[in-house]
């Protein structure tokens, strides 16, 4: 063989090795970063369907609050009373619908306190609705219902701490990835 014709067909067998490996490398590139871009795109998903819960229960916990701060002052205010019993209600429903989202996104821990905490809602807007129908409109006394509600506040802080660490945890476990 020709030492020119050699040459040749060595640049061209180098030159189709060259473009095969610059296309493999692209498309190794490319799969490379369709995944993190889906790992991104997963990780927003799941730091807004946490949020969202905490802002809802926040939310939730805040009407129950002042609710209760209503029943300290004397004499008694019910329209003030119904009005803030009917804003707890009306913010039920979003804990018990953000609760579900969490058991698809999250890991499973978090699902079932997410779970825990929308039971704790649900109970004490039960426990403030019972409060608020034996109280006299004279008459703020602590009652077994208050104490109830109380209790279903301190676990919910409880519940929401640990979820929160929880969630906290499980995104910076996928900024590693």
């Amino acid at each position: 063989m020709d030492a020119g014709i050699a040459a040749l067909l060595g640049a061209v067998v180098g030159g189709l090795l060259g473009a095969g490996g610059t296309l493999g490398a692209a498309a190794l590139t490319a799969r490379t970063q369709g995944q993190s871009q889906h790992a991104q795109w997963r990780r927003e998903g799941r730091r807004n369907s946490y949020s969202a819960f905490i802002a809802t229960v926040k939310a939730h916990q805040t009407a129950a609050d002042d609710l209760m701060s209503l029943m300290d002052e004397v004499p008694l205010h019910q329209t003030r009373i119904a009005a803030a019993l009917e804003r707890v209600k009306s913010l039920l429903p979003a804990v018990s619908s953000a609760a579900p989202v969490i058991a698809v996104e999250g890991p499973a821990d978090m699902g079932a306190i997410a779970e825990q905490i929308a039971r704790h809602a649900e109970n004490l807007t039960v426990c403030l609705e019972l409060w608020m129908s034996e109280v006299p409109s004279g008459s703020g006394q602590p009652s077994t219902f208050a104490n109830m509600a109380h209790g279903h506040i301190v676990d919910i802080n409880r519940r929401l701490d640990n979820y929160t660490a929880l969630a906290r945890a499980a995104l910076d476990a996928t900024d590693r990835v």
